[in-house]
């Protein structure tokens, strides 16, 4: 029997000649670029350095369409929000928010390129 037949790897596809993935896995090639959290953070940072201690809102729409929150984003967030409060998760819902905001940031900046928009 061949080694490299689907008979002997199973359910398993060879792929590049020398790997073998599981179907349905992760890619066999990890993308090398890592959410860029610290450039994420510095964003934030500088969004607060310039609004102050008392957000508008306008000023908080404007820091959502920066990484493409639109109206209807807002409308799920919304909706979501008011779901965790009436969970009795009303505490957390600001760290939730802020977690929302710099992951999408750091995805967005991820590499050194804007990936959203």
């Amino acid at each position: 029997m061949d080694p490299h037949s689907p008979d002997a790897t199973g359910a398993f596809d060879r792929i590049d000649g020398c790997q073998i993935a599981p179907p349905g896995s992760d890619p066999p090639v990890m993308d090398p670029h890592s959410p860029d959290l610290t450039g994420a953070f510095d964003r934030i940072d500088d969004f607060l350095a310039v609004q102050g201690p008392r957000l508008t809102v306008d000023a908080v729409t404007l820091l959502q369409e920066a990484v493409g929150v639109d109206d209807d984003g807002r409308a799920v967030v919304r909706d979501r929000v008011a779901a965790l409060v009436a969970g009795g998760h009303g505490a957390a819902v600001g760290s939730v928010l802020l977690g929302i905001l710099v992951g999408l940031f750091a995805a967005e900046s991820r590499g050194g390129e804007r990936l959203l928009r």
